[in-house]
């Protein structure tokens, strides 16, 4: 094989590769749903998490990647957002009841930015709601304002994000430090939301399992261009991003899978 032949099929395998790596967006109903359902897994606090921002050097070459844990709960691909779900609770001494309210918060338009990046969709747009699937979205400059809003006339706020691990710092370390300056909790107390998140995507709905068949698609083309025609005799009866699957009792699949590292269940 000549280098010609060598670099085309070497470009074909990247950009077909590329594909798997795309964020395919599911409806706005799975992303509420997903949600309603941390809601009411930490209903006893107020969960903010955010996106990262937009790094100059990696980002030029590859491209922005929105955080795993954050596009599973918004489906929103652009940097620098922000999420405020609280949960409903019921009327408790001084404390009113609260109905259930999620807020998506956009960063405010820099025009001179956009230039270069594209322009960019702000709260003040007619489709924003329609678009994100949020019924309230705000700028991120009221966030401070609508998370003291949010918090509980007397005792200690409870809120869930995402603490860094192992000493190191996540998307919301910098944002939370700086509600705090800005004294939008008062007295609080900070858990880590992360185990509460993946305790969820360790169930697959219907919109992930057929990300996961198209996946399987996209990889099955990747080993043919790259001539592994084994696979395309004989295809392989797991979903393409599973590595494993153990048959439990009483119509259990557990599937492990590669992209994340983590455990999934599907019940037949």
């Amino acid at each position: 094989m000549n280098v010609r032949k060598l670099i085309i099929l070497f470009v074909s395998i990247f950009f077909i590769s590329q594909l798997g790596f795309t964020l395919q967006r599911q409806s706005n109903a799975d992303y509420r749903a997903r949600r309603e359902a941390l809601s009411k897994k930490l209903k006893d606090g107020v969960i903010i998490v955010f996106a990262p921002m937009e790094a100059e050097g990696p980002n030029a070459l590859y491209g922005f990647r929105q955080d795993d844990n954050f596009y599973y709960l918004s489906g929103w691909p652009d940097p620098g957002a922000a999420l405020l779900i609280v949960p409903a609770t019921e009327a408790s001494g001084e404390e009113p009841a609260r109905s259930y309210t999620e807020i998506l918060f956009l960063p405010a338009h820099n025009y001179t930015e956009e230039k270069w990046t594209g322009p960019k969709l702000g709260p003040e747009s007619p489709e924003a709601k329609k678009i994100t699937g949020f019924d309230r979205i705000d700028v991120l400059d009221k966030m401070r304002d609508d998370v003291l809003a949010m918090s509980p006339k007397s005792g200690r706020l409870t809120v869930y994000t995402d603490l860094p691990e192992f000493g190191l710092e996540s998307a919301s370390t910098t944002p939370i430090e700086w509600l705090k300056r800005a004294n939008a909790f008062g007295f609080a107390a900070f858990q880590d939301a992360k185990p509460a998140i993946a305790s969820l995507r360790m169930f697959k709905d219907a919109g992930e399992m057929e990300l996961l068949k198209k996946a399987r698609s996209k990889r099955a083309l990747s080993q043919r261009v790259a001539g592994r025609r084994r696979y395309a005799s004989k295809p392989n009866p797991l979903p393409a991003s599973a590595s494993s699957a153990n048959v439990l009792g009483s119509g259990t699949i557990v599937i492990v899978n590669e992209a994340c590292g983590r455990a999934s269940s599907l019940k037949f």
